[in-house]
């Protein structure tokens, strides 16, 4: 009989574990969208400015430390590889490293920036690489 409850209390609890796992882990799609309205500034200076992964510290504080691993293209097209530490902004105590490759682009006066990351949790446990594949910014408008 102790047997019967110890087995159910262990498969109740390995159960009860992959639910909180799955929940807390899967692939949660996020159309998030924001505008804003820089005046007096090009959008290619803007382009610029978040395109280059060592303001990053600037616009994201919650990032330690980071390095360029690789970087090739031109002023038109361009592609770099940067990987990443930072504290998660819920749990500040814990912190995540990822590697995430940038591309970043211009068209007709329409500038873009287009990342991939792969993050990884707990000395690389917990591993996943964003499942909708990419995030993007574009950038438009006329400098006034």
């Amino acid at each position: 009989m102790q047997r019967v409850v110890k087995r159910r209390l262990t498969f109740l609890l390995a159960g009860t574990i992959i639910a909180v796992s799955y929940l807390l882990f899967r692939c949660h799609l996020y159309d998030y969208q924001e505008s804003a309205i820089i005046k007096n500034v090009a959008p290619a200076n803007v382009w610029e400015y978040v395109a280059d992964f060592g303001n990053m510290k600037h616009l994201n504080p919650t990032i330690v430390e980071f390095d360029i691993l690789s970087e090739s293209g031109n002023y038109n097209r361009w592609q770099y590889s940067a990987e990443y530490t930072e504290n998660l902004s819920h749990w500040p105590y814990l912190s995540n490293r990822a590697v995430a490759h940038f591309d970043v682009s211009s068209e007709h006066g329409t500038y873009f920036i287009v990342s991939n990351h792969h993050t990884c949790m707990l000395g690389g446990l917990l591993c996943r690489k964003y499942c909708t594949g990419a995030s993007s910014v574009r950038i438009t408008g006329r400098f006034q």
